[in-house]
């Protein structure tokens, strides 16, 4: 005749949700809670308990459930679970992006130092471009401004610009670059295209969050009234909060984040 289950979990990242998305769904009688671990640690200390065993955990997760009754945890829509990981891997990207801008740096500083030195962002469109097909000072110097000048680079086959051309082969001419001759540039060119290929990545993680987020809301987010915030960080802010009633109050949610 029971009508009602209170299973406790304790939080374990990723690896809990399978467990309470299949338990939620389960039937109507469970009502779960997902245990923070530093609470049930310090009840677990404050009952002089230090065998730790799965079985101990359990019995212990039953108690605490018994004797505190915490709150059910509040189920979440699986799109902002989505739009989390889609977020955390674009942090990732953009920390490889950074590395691989700072190695292209170090390299080109061997081959062409004058143009390291003369160019604070090393990642657009039309600087990769030209490194991709002409890596070193040396290969520059050799290919002439009209072969430069005819160059064509992105998905709308834009020409380099002349200045840029001109800049280009200044720096490059009486170039005090060590590193020279056959295979000089491979590694530039390598790097490139990595970086090329992170900016490509970024965009296209970018137009899903944003596509996933106007899926989930019909509605601007009341977050983005507040000034300096835009659509996308409210997004990513919502994902992160979730179900915003699960805190007790705006000092909470700091201390969640």
């Amino acid at each position: 005749g029971t009508t009602e289950f209170r299973i406790g979990m304790e939080a374990t990242g990723d690896y809990c949700k399978n467990l309470f998305h299949f338990l939620q769904n389960a039937s109507p009688a469970f009502v779960l809670t997902v245990l923070n671990p530093v609470q049930l640690l310090n009840y677990v200390r404050s009952e002089l308990r230090r065998a730790k065993t799965d079985p101990v955990d359990a019995l212990d997760i039953a108690r605490f459930m018994v004797e505190k009754r915490p709150r059910p945890s509040f189920d979440r829509l699986p799109i902002f679970d989505t739009l989390k990981d889609l977020d955390r891997q674009l942090y990732a990207l953009r920390k490889q992006h950074t590395m691989t801008l700072n190695q292209l740096r170090i390299e080109l500083d061997k081959v062409a130092p004058e143009i390291e030195h003369a160019f604070r962002r090393l990642d657009g469109p039309q600087l990769l471009a030209v490194l991709k097909n002409y890596p070193t000072a040396e290969a520059l110097v050799r290919a002439s401004s009209d072969e430069l000048g005819a160059f064509r680079y992105g998905p709308k086959s834009r020409r380099v610009s002349q200045p840029l051309v001109a800049h280009l082969k200044a720096l490059a001419e009486n170039s005090c670059a060590h590193k020279t001759g056959p295979g000089a540039g491979l590694l530039v060119q390598t790097l490139v295209e990595r970086l090329e290929h992170t900016q490509q990545l970024q965009a296209r993680l970018k137009a899903h969050v944003a596509e996933l987020y106007h899926h989930a809301r019909q509605v601007p987010s009341v977050l983005t009234s507040i000034k300096g915030i835009s659509p996308e960080t409210a997004m990513l802010l919502e994902a992160y909060i979730g179900e915003v009633n699960r805190f007790a109050s705006a000092k909470q949610i700091v201390a969640f984040f």
